[in-house]
């Protein structure tokens, strides 16, 4: 029998962390055994290439209640066309940031009053059951992160047979729950929902190894460690570590939960250096970028994104490549089990990497582990940029971390050998 994946919630794409691992992953896996079914902002990002079977959760599985239902834009659920399926509402006018913020300030109100987990439901209709029963998946793989999906999941499970593979990204079970009223409830609720849901899985799969360590301890689960996998033919390896007159260092990727203070701070202690230094962000979130940094410095410049296919040759062009994580207690809370996606593209790059993070983070421990980054873990400005210069200026560390960097990426980074242990994972519960 093929073994056919229905993928819920994250689709295969370039440009989010999950969509980017997942789609390396499923490397040269057959498309017409994918299956993704999800909301029609992330549909609309799938690579079509690599699934081209897309559902569209929309107004059948979707409830919205008073007063989301007001600002909720509503799609139609069934099968994705790129070339027919629209929005049946009428998309709100007007300035687009002045909506942005109104509506940040309607979902902060809804957490404060403690009824944001009351204010959308997912059900199972008929259509999907009718689109899963036609494709008839053997493994269902979701990276969950909402409670809808929680719940959503879980009713699937009592009405199909499937194989249930979760995959942790963030620890997202630590944050879903924002201060408020009747926060305890919220947070017992959704923990005994998710706990309930992870006994009943078959395959619980982290993002890092001090994810699955903390996993066991909290869920007493084991789980087996997936990073995003990269295939090291496409990555462009930096040969000639010596650096310029100017210096650049480089940080592409999203800006959000996890990194804005870091952001912050690190422009900070750049453009109060001496040295000619300039730091290029590359970044879907632009605009936020630019109104946060305030882009009023020659030493900080802000890009928009580009393809990730070009992002892969970009790395080895830099001096630097910088990883921040905040060091607040909600930053640390959201990415302390994190594994960024682009640390894989990093280290294979051979350019040396900074990561400016809390000591006890993932992503610091295995760098400590097996000595592949410059680190800083001080909040402080002068101490930032004191690292900052040394990973610029000292040619031996910069070797050896190159060295070691790309010999982990070589070791645990391709996508070949990756991919085929996590299909046999998944699909047969075989390890290689």
């Amino acid at each position: 029998m093929e073994n056919k994946i229905l993928i819920i919630g994250q689709p295969l794409n370039s440009k989010s962390g999950g969509g980017i691992t997942l789609k390396n992953l499923l490397y040269k896996y057959p498309s017409n055994r994918i299956a993704i079914a999800s909301s029609y902002r992330s549909i609309i990002s799938s690579n079509t290439d690599l699934c081209n079977n897309l559902y569209i959760l929309g107004t059948e599985e979707v409830k919205f209640r008073f007063p989301l239902i007001l600002l909720a834009k509503k799609y139609k659920s069934g099968i994705y066309n790129k070339f027919s399926s629209k929005i049946i509402d009428i998309p709100l006018s007007g300035n687009n940031l002045t909506i942005v913020k109104l509506k940040r300030i309607f979902f902060e109100l809804m957490h404060k009053f403690g009824v944001y987990h009351t204010q959308s439901k997912m059900v199972l209709s008929n259509k999907f059951l009718n689109w899963f029963d036609e494709f008839s998946p053997t493994v269902v793989y979701t990276q969950l992160s909402t409670y809808d999906l929680i719940i959503f999941t879980s009713e699937l499970l009592k009405r199909r047979t499937f194989k249930l593979v979760i995959h942790i990204m963030d620890d997202w079970p630590m944050t879903i729950v924002k201060p408020g009223l009747f926060n305890k409830y919220w947070v017992k609720r959704i923990d005994t929902d998710f706990r309930q849901l992870l006994s009943k899985c078959n395959k619980l799969l982290t993002i890092s190894e001090a994810m699955s360590e903390e996993y066991f301890l909290r869920y007493n689960l084991k789980s087996k460690v997936f990073h995003n996998p990269i295939d090291l033919r496409n990555i462009k390896v930096k040969k000639d570590l010596s650096t310029q007159k100017k210096k650049k260092i480089l940080y592409t990727g999203r800006i959000g939960t996890a990194n804005i203070n870091s952001l912050i701070k690190l422009d900070q202690a750049i453009n109060c250096t001496n040295m000619n230094i300039e730091l290029h962000i590359y970044t879907p979130d632009y605009l936020m970028c630019r109104r946060i940094l305030k882009n009023n410095s020659q030493k900080t410049i802000i890009h928009m994104p580009i393809l990730y296919e070009d992002v892969l040759n970009l790395y080895a062009k830099f001096d630097l490549l910088i990883l921040p994580l905040d060091n607040d207690i909600r930053g640390i809370k959201f990415s302390k089990f994190s594994m960024p996606t682009k640390f894989s593209e990093y280290m294979a790059s051979g350019c040396p990497i900074l990561i400016y993070a809390n000591n006890q983070s993932a992503i610091a421990k295995l760098s400590d582990k097996y000595l592949l980054t410059f680190m800083c873990f001080s909040d402080k400005i002068d101490n930032l940029k004191k690292s900052i210069l040394m990973a610029l200026s000292d040619t031996e560390k910069r070797k050896f971390f190159s060295a070691n960097s790309r010999k982990y990426s070589l070791e645990n980074c391709e996508i070949g050998v990756v991919s085929k242990q996590f299909k046999k994972q998944i699909f047969y519960d075989k390890e290689v």
